[in-house]
């Protein structure tokens, strides 16, 4: 019976724990934050959603604003309008999995079949080929790193809350303009039952974003500021 247990410890270690530290903790290999010194990044999580994500789009054209969708791929398949909607608007769309399985729930070719058919899915319906990856609540398995060679891997620096139970439009203003900086890749949903509150919220922080000189970029369009700055630097 102990050899069982050490084997499956040791499984659970490699595939596992020693992705979330060296990906979710230390942030190796994955983009959490730009250098643009006036930029910021919005992005959503678990679109698209009729019920939310129009709002999300009419609020963002009427501010100038733009921002990056992570999308899961069955929701693409599901609503491709909306998915095309968000392209044309000059958004950007990124792979969230296909439909939020948590990655540590699976085995390795169901992984790579899901990143798979999701950018099949952001292809064929948006006639683009995706380029960034987050893993569903940011979870990382050895799995999903492999099945994401080529992509920009992308995480947060600033999350905004909107999940929480007790959250409000105000709570998730007032969490993000207590610790907002330049080059801050913040975190939102736009689908999911509690995304109505984020939607009322969205205004107030673009408007705090204005008020403070900061704007929104895609997280691509942040990269590029971000290397153009080292380079600058160098």
């Amino acid at each position: 019976m102990m050899p069982v247990v050490v084997a499956l410890i040791l499984v659970f270690t490699v595939t596992m724990a020693i992705p979330m530290l060296l990906f979710y903790v230390l942030g190796i290999g994955v983009i959490k934050k730009g250098s643009g010194a006036s930029l910021v990044c919005l992005t959503f999580d678990d679109g698209p959603d009729p019920r939310f994500t129009p709002v999300f789009l009419d609020i963002l054209k009427a501010y100038g604003a733009k921002a990056t969708f992570f999308c899961l791929g069955e929701k693409v398949l599901r609503y491709p309008d909306l998915a095309r909607r968000i392209s044309e608007e000059g958004h950007e769309i990124g792979l969230h999995g296909f439909d939020h399985r948590h990655p540590w729930a699976d085995l390795p070719w169901r992984a790579a079949k899901a990143i798979g058919t999701s950018a099949s899915a952001i292809r064929d319906v948006v006639g683009q080929e995706p380029r960034l990856y987050r893993p569903p609540w940011g979870f990382w398995s050895l799995w999903n790193w492999l099945g994401t060679r080529g992509l920009r891997r992308v995480l947060w620096s600033l999350p905004g809350r909107d999940w929480v139970r007790n959250a409000t439009p105000q709570s998730i203003v007032e969490h993000i303009a207590k610790s907002l900086k330049p080059g801050d890749v913040i975190l939102l949903h736009d689908g999911g039952r509690y995304s109505g509150i984020t939607a009322e919220s969205l205004p107030k922080l673009l408007e705090i974003f204005k008020e403070r000189g900061l704007r929104t970029a895609t997280v691509s369009e942040m990269i590029g500021a971000s290397n153009r700055v080292s380079t600058s630097d160098a």
